[in-house]
């Protein structure tokens, strides 16, 4: 069970980075409102794993 958390936090944290890059691809990247709703929900959850 701590190895799946682990690759979905490690997933999350790869989608919340995503528009922080400077290359060419993702430079321009923004999140929509629903993306950033999501990114928030999941980080709740895993937060609440903490606990």
């Amino acid at each position: 069970m701590d190895e799946r958390w682990a690759l979905v936090r490690s997933a999350l944290e790869d989608q919340a980075s995503g528009a922080m890059h400077t290359d060419p691809s993702t430079k321009d990247h923004t999140y929509t409102h629903a993306e950033a709703e999501v990114l928030i929900a999941a980080t709740a959850a895993l937060l609440r794993l903490l606990a």
